[in-house]
């Protein structure tokens, strides 16, 4: 754990350091901060303990180029001063400043303090390399998984983009659902359908009354299938859970599992209803006008009621958007980033290069180059115009 210590008071400074230095921490002094802040941008630094009456720049400044800076790491910041209140320490307090220490100092205070915050710097880096970990494995997972189900049947794996996008908007409408929950969602939305890499691809073209009854319980199946596969990683065990119930109705006659009402936990209910939306609209091809009507077929039966609102709120902001949507055609060299496509990029060949409604980064540009200077590919592509 390293911390810096900034005062322009050399006897503060060694008392600060002696008192912490029998506490295996790894200690940086500073006796301004224009010093402390070069330490910062340098050295890896956990905790920082400033005095707040500095020249040229004041403690509580210091602490706010900080907090601004964005640096790899939260840094744990402790404000010492004399003041006994102080308007600026009180509304900056919890985000600019971590913890404040009145003067005197007393060994036993810093110590308690420094502490307290040596606790939260590990935790909140904990988080960080979690969360990086998640960026370095879990996400790629998933876009692998992804792309396994939209190699296996295209249809439907634009199905379960369009569901994972929808989802995730409801989800960020919906009072009852917490940020955190914003990635599992994404994700089972992705995915909700992997369990159908398991049923032959005859049976998918047939409506359920038109199946055997071995083929119907193949079909059934794939909730399943699909939480068995997510399970082989315990990272997507959450995902797993969802997937598994995405087929319950809220009048208890779904299935695998017949849950009915509450029974259901939320997110799958809104992946359930998404699903339900996005194939009335490219499956039934029920037009965007009508899809209100539509619903109200399905509340209470197969259909949250509480959700019919969202469902409306997203038909609309479809519909606002279908207005504006313009297509355009432009050449590879007139290829630009924040471009989404409007059509599928297959190579000469069939073979899909890259799926519709994706949008354009540099290195996906860096990689129709190659295609298009080998021939690979025609050189038109279908954007959406805004």
């Amino acid at each position: 754990m390293n911390i810096l210590i900034v005062d322009n008071d050399s006897k503060a400074l060694n008392t600060y350091e002696e008192t912490l230095s029998n506490n295996k921490y790894d200690l940086l002094l500073a006796q301004s901060t224009g010093a402390a802040l070069e330490l910062v941008q340098s050295e890896s630094v956990d905790i920082v303990i400033t005095a707040w009456d500095m020249p040229e720049m004041d403690g509580l400044e210091f602490c706010r180029r900080i907090y601004q800076g964005g640096f790899n790491t939260n840094i744990y910041t402790i404000l010492i001063s004399d003041q006994e209140t102080n308007i600026d320490l009180i509304k900056n307090l919890g985000t600019v400043v971590n913890d404040y220490i009145r003067m005197p100092v007393s060994p036993i205070d810093l110590t308690i303090r420094v502490a307290i915050g040596a606790r939260v710097a590990r935790l909140e880096n904990q988080i960080n390399r979690d969360r990086d970990t998640l960026k370095k494995e879990y996400y790629p997972t998933v876009r692998m998984l992804s792309h396994l189900v939209h190699v296996y049947n295209e249809d439907l794996g634009d199905h379960s983009r369009r569901v994972a996008e929808a989802s995730v908007k409801m989800a960020q409408r919906h009072p009852g659902i917490s940020t955190d929950v914003y990635p599992t969602i994404r994700a089972a939305g992705l995915l909700h359908d992997i369990g159908m890499v398991c049923v032959p691809a005859s049976i998918l073209a047939k409506k359920r009354t038109e199946m055997t009854a071995r083929e119907r319980v193949l079909y059934l199946s794939h909730p399943i299938q699909g939480e068995s596969i997510l399970n082989e990683n315990e990272k997507l065990r959450p995902v797993a859970a969802l997937v598994r119930m995405h087929h319950e109705q809220y009048n208890g006659k779904g299935f695998p599992d017949t849950l009915a009402g509450n029974q259901i936990p939320l997110p799958a209910k809104i992946i359930a209803a998404v699903s339900l939306y996005d194939n009335l609209v490219h499956r039934g091809k029920c037009s965007l006008e009508d899809i209100p009507t539509q619903l109200q077929r399905y509340m209470g039966y197969q259909l949250d009621p509480n959700l019919y609102q969202y469902l409306v709120q997203l038909n609309l902001d479809n519909m606002v958007a279908d207005a504006r949507k313009k297509y355009q055609e432009v050449r590879f060299e007139d290829l630009t980033e924040g471009m989404v496509l409007a059509r599928n990029v297959r190579l000469k060949g069939g073979a899909m290069a890259m799926p519709f409604q994706t949008k354009i980064t540099a290195a996906m540009i860096d990689k129709l180059s190659q295609y298009n200077e080998r021939g690979y590919i025609p050189n038109k592509f279908y954007v959406y115009k805004w």
